[in-house]
This record gives C-alpha cells, structure tokens and sequence, in this order.
C-alpha cells in the first residue's frame, strides 16, 4: 500500500515538505514512459502465465484493450547485460554475455559486481559521448547500469553510491516513516510467506535430488529478490510519479532467480509473478492518479529482455566442472608437448611475430632518428644499442609468448574459453596450427552442442556434429549443419559470427544448443539457462498501452521474420517521447562503434 492523497494541492503540498525535488513544470508537460521490466520471462512463459492466472491485472488489460502484448526478438547473447546496454546507450555488438574474460586486464568479469558493471557502464559512455544515455533525468531501479538515470537504488554499477535525490528536512522524516509502516508491513508478511514455503522445500527436498543445504542458502537470495527489492523499487518508482520524474526503469528479478534454480516452468518460478503482478497494477494506479491530478503522462510498458529454456548442467551429466573438464583435455592433449604443437606451436608463432614487429617498429625507429641525428659520427652502432622497441609495448599487442592454461567463463549454455596471458585473440588459422587436436574434440564432444572461433577475416568458424565449416558459408551450412537447428543458424547467422568476433569474447565460443537429443547444455550450475540461441531464449514479450499500439505494429502481426528487435525498441522510446536530439546522437554513437 502507497501513501496517496487525496488531491492535487495535497499532493504538491506533502512533496514539498517531504522534500524530494519534483520535475519542473516544462519537463512535466511532456510525455514519458516507464519499463517494468520482469526478467528472464520469455514470450511463451508469459502466456502459460496467463492461462495459470498468474497475471491476473496484466490479463485484464489485455481483455479490456487497455494493452496490447506479443513477441520480440533478443539479440545473442541473450543476457540482461547486452540488453541493458542495447536498450540504454544503443551499443548491441560490445558485450558478450553476463560474464566473460577480460584479457587485457587478465581478469574475470562479473555483471553482478559494482566495480566490473561501473566499469563496463564507463566504456558504454565513454563510446556514445554526448549522448548520456535512455534514462537521462530519470530512475533506475535494481538494474545493471543506470542508463544516466539521476535516481538509483539496488543498480549495480552504482551498488554502493545508490542516488535518490531526498532531502532531511523535518517534514520528510515524519511522513517518509508514515509510509514506510505499510513498506515493513508489506515486506515482514511476504518475508514470512517465504519462509514459511523455503521450509516446505527443505523438507521436500529430503524425498527429492535436490539438496536440503541448498534450499536453505537459497532462503536470503529467495526473500530479498521477491520481497525486499520488489517492494522498495515499487514505492520508489510510486514516490517517482507523484513529482512527475520520467523516464523511470525498474527490473523485477526474482522469476529469473527463481527460473535459474528449478527451470522456467517449475512452480517455484511461477510462484512469484503474481506478486509481480499485484506490483504493477498499483505502479498502473498511480500513473492513472498522475495523469487525471495532472502531474504528468505516463506510458506503462512491461516487458522481459530474454526467455530461459529447460537445461542440463553439464557438471551433473559429466559428473565434473566444465573448466576442471576441459583444461584436463587440454593439458592431456598439449601439457607436454614440445613438437612444434600446442603451447610450444603457439609460443613460437607469437615469438616470431614478435621478432617480425620488433624489427620493423627498430627499422621505424632508426628511419625517424636518421633525419636529426644522421650527421653524428657512428650513428649506425648507436642505434643498435640504444633503438631498441619496448618488449611491454609488443607484449600488449601480441600478448605473453608462454600462454599457461584455458580461461574457462561460462555464462549459461555459451561458455568462453581463452587462452590464458593471451591479450591478443586466438584465431581460427591459430587454433587450427597449433591446437587442431583440441578442435576436433570439441567437434565430437557430447557436452558442446557448438563451439565458435573467429577468423583473420572477420568472419567464424562453426562446429557441428564432428565438423568446422564457415558460418557465413550458405552452401557449407546447409552441407554441414543438422536439420533441427538449420533454422536457428540461419536466423542467428550475422549475430554469432558478431558474437565471435566481439573484443571480449573468448577465443572459443561453446554453446550448449544443437546436440542430437535436442537437450540445452548449461555450463554453469543451473537447471534454467539464457544467453543462447534457442527459440525460448531469443523471444521475450511485449506489452506497450493500447494508445502506443500503432507505433509498435508488429506486436498484432503474424509475421514471424520481421519481428521488434533490440535496435527498435531503442530508437522508438527515443523518438516517441521527445528526444529527437538524443536520438540523432546516439545514431552517430552507434555508427562509430560499428565503424569500429
């Protein structure tokens, strides 16, 4: 339950005194919008949701022709962190998934950390400068970039910093505690809910596979993802549209949590979107309040980023770690070896482009000093001695020559494999040179549906069923490729060879769709998996007000090739609600990063 007055007068009246800034009267006058965005929910699993009045105000909206909801189609990787970055900054070919190895820093990044998602989030401005991003002057709530929003809470690149712009005047500390007895309220009822259902699942566990240990370390993420963060970023965003702020983002995570620990259909997942539900309609409330008090116009958009897809962890199937697992093979192949192949074959090849850089940076070198220092007697021997190119400089381009071990980052069913001290990508002409053993493997291995490799080119190298042949071959993807995934290939053909390519990718991509009994291979411990390319991952929904219907036509449409993408839902918000300037911006952002 909010806090709402009765009136306009009252409304201004109690912001005021509470203290929080309102919007100023010309930014009030236009249009704006809010996502509710319910994570990791796919297109499929919103209408079984339907159909098990999970939704039941959702629903309503759709029967009454108040909304209107269908399908769009998520770019690969399919991770929230590659949609935020699309949606927020429009930069779609930069970030390989929600986690991955960084090989100039020699490090793991992690989308779940404040200080790799501030981080990241730097690059992604740094890149669309002067754009400031799709929530500028606005909020974010329990999201992983800020979107150069001016109001923060639980968003992780700004985890420890949270901005919510109130003020400690006397008024505001009275009527913010009278507000928040029915937040606490609200949150000790669900809280005891939780448990009480986290206490069943631990005595069904017992009689089940599932571990009693686990059920009960699940207890705080369980509470603090359906309770906690829902209900503060609820209020919040309430607080937000009585002082007329906007563009305003809040991310409902508990479904994704909840899908990733028993699978997307289980009831457990199920279980938490009727209260996400009950969630929005009094967000839904409050923007009908603003708009008849005339605060301001609010368009209610609610959507998911991705789906997830049913998935076998691969540790259980092969009873090993996927990382422990592969450098094994690794090692087995290549630990010992000194012929010419493996590590030694590859420490070669970067010695000798090392020796070829270092020659021609030394010939560069003496050719510039010549023209000041030519007349000096004995310049020649000089220059040998001192000219010498600097060998961190060359190690920066080409990375160490003596690569140790595989860096093993799995993100779901697509996992990245590096070459470790490598801070240059391995290509598939490397790979083939000094690894070809380990690429065959790959090929027939159980556990990788696919497995990925960049080219000199530019363009990848796909494996299927014991066989590489190029992805962007038409003739040799309808030679090579099985049957029951030619359709997804083809429909995600320019985005995986994108995704091969990209600067953090590793210098293998294995994705865990594609093998022969049609199961999804996650390489991470999880029994629901996204960030892949099957059909469940890459269709999300959609649901926009019916007054917004004709700007997103394809939403009522049959048509299932020319679907909403990322690109669009980016440019539209942009474009529907004034910021024509901002948009023409990031077009010219975007443009130099795919020039790039």
């Amino acid at each position: 339950m909010e806090f709402i007055p009765a009136n306009r007068p009252i409304i201004s009246r109690g912001v005021e005194r509470i203290g929080l800034p309102t919007a100023n009267e010309e930014t009030r006058q236009k249009r704006t919008f809010i996502i509710a965005q319910i994570d990791g929910l796919s297109e499929a699993g919103f209408q079984r949701a339907l159909r098990a009045r999970r939704f039941p105000f959702l629903s309503r909206m759709l029967r009454e022709s108040k909304a209107v909801a269908g399908p769009w189609r998520a770019h690969v990787p399919t991770s929230t962190s590659a949609f935020q970055a699309g949606l927020f900054y429009g930069i779609f070919n930069r970030i390989p998934g929600f986690f991955w190895f960084d090989r100039e820093r020699q490090r793991r990044m992690r989308m779940n950390t404040s200080e790799d998602t501030s981080w990241v989030e730097e690059h992604l401005t740094e890149q669309v400068k002067p754009f400031t991003g799709l929530l500028t002057g606005g909020s974010s709530y329990s999201a992983l970039f800020t979107g150069g929003a001016d109001n923060t809470f639980f968003t992780f690149s700004r985890l420890f910093s949270p901005r919510l712009n109130l003020s400690h005047r006397k008024g505001w500390i009275y009527l913010f505690l009278l507000s928040q007895i029915f937040l606490v309220f609200r949150i000790a009822y669900y809280s005891a809910i939780e448990i009480v259902l986290s206490l069943v699942d631990v005595v069904r566990s017992a009689f089940r596979r599932y571990s009693p240990l686990a059920e009960l370390k699940f207890l705080f993420p369980r509470i603090a993802s359906v309770v906690v963060v829902r209900e503060i970023a609820t209020l919040a965003t309430i607080l937000d549209i009585y002082r007329g702020v906007g563009p305003i983002y809040l991310n409902y995570f508990s479904y994704d949590e909840h899908a990733h620990y028993r699978g997307p259909n289980s009831t457990f997942a199920y279980w938490t979107l009727r209260g996400l539900d009950a969630s929005i309609k009094r967000i839904y409330r409050a923007t009908e309040r603003a708009r008849r008090m005339g605060i301001r116009d609010y368009d209610l958009y609610v959507l998911s980023d991705h789906g997830q897809v049913r998935a076998y962890p691969f540790a259980e199937l092969f009873e090993q770690s996927p990382a422990i697992h592969f450098n094994q093979l690794f090692r087995a192949l290549y630990g010992g070896s000194s012929n010419g192949s493996g590590i030694a074959g590859l420490t070669a090849l970067r010695r000798r482009r090392m020796e070829k850089a270092s020659t021609e940076l030394h010939e560069s070198e003496v050719q510039r000093a010549e023209t000041i220092m030519a007349p000096i007697p004995g310049f020649r021997l000089l220059s040998k001695l001192f000219l010498r190119p600097p060998k961190r400089k060359l190690e920066r381009q080409f990375g160490s020559p003596m690569p140790e071990a595989l860096q093993f980052v799995s993100t779901g069913p697509v996992a990245h494999i590096c070459i470790s001290n490598c801070k240059q990508p391995v290509t598939y002409e490397e790979m083939r040179e000094c690894y070809p053993a380990f690429l065959d493997v790959l090929a027939r291995h159980e556990g990788v549906g696919m497995a990925l490799c960049r080219t000199k080119s530019g363009g990848c190298k796909i494996s299927c069923r014991g066989k590489w042949f190029d992805l962007g071959s038409e003739h040799e993807l309808a030679q090579h490729a099985p049957a029951s995934a030619m359709e997804v290939l083809r429909r995600h053909q320019q985005e995986l060879i994108r995704l091969a390519n990209l600067e953090w990718a590793g210098d293998l991509v294995l994705v865990g769709f594609g093998r022969a009994d049609h199961r999804v291979i996650s390489y991470s411990l999880e029994h629901g998996s996204h960030s892949g390319i099957s059909p469940e991952e890459t269709t999300p929904f959609l649901l926009v007000p019916a007054r917004c219907a004709r700007q997103w036509p394809e939403l009522t449409s049959f048509d299932r090739i020319n679907r909403i993408e990322l690109r669009d839902l980016h440019e539209r918000l942009l474009g529907l609600y004034g910021h024509a300037a901002e948009q023409a911006i990031s077009e010219t952002g975007a443009a130099k990063i795919l020039s790039n």
